[in-house]
C-alpha cells in the first residue's frame, strides 16, 4: 500500500498507509462493539473522504457527486464511504 501511496505523492507514504490501515481496522472493529460510535464514523467519514480526494479519477466522480450522481455510485470508495470495507 505504501508504494500506491507514493504513487498519489502523499506525504510520509509507509506512515500514512499504517496509519489508514490502522484507522480503518480499528474503526471498524470499534463500530462492530459499538464504542465510541459517533466519534468513530466522524474519523471514518473523513477517512474515506480523504480516500475519494487522493486518487485523481475518484476525484473527479467525487465532485460529481450532485451533476452526475452515477459517477459518484459507480466509484471503488462509494461503499467504503457507507461502511467499513
Amino acid at each position: 500500500m505504501a508504494v500506491f501511496f507514493a504513487k498519489l505523492n502523499l506525504p510520509v507514504p509507509a506512515a500514512t498507509a499504517l496509519l489508514v490501515a490502522r484507522v480503518e481496522s480499528d474503526g471498524g472493529v470499534l463500530l462492530a462493539l459499538g464504542a465510541v460510535s459517533g466519534l468513530t464514523s466522524l474519523v471514518l467519514l473523513v477517512n474515506m473522504t480523504m480516500a475519494y480526494r487522493s486518487v485523481p479519477d475518484d476525484r473527479i466522480n467525487f465532485l460529481h457527486i450532485l451533476s452526475k450522481p452515477d459517477d459518484f455510485y459507480g466509484a471503488t470508495p462509494h461503499a467504503c464511504w457507507f461502511a467499513p470495507c
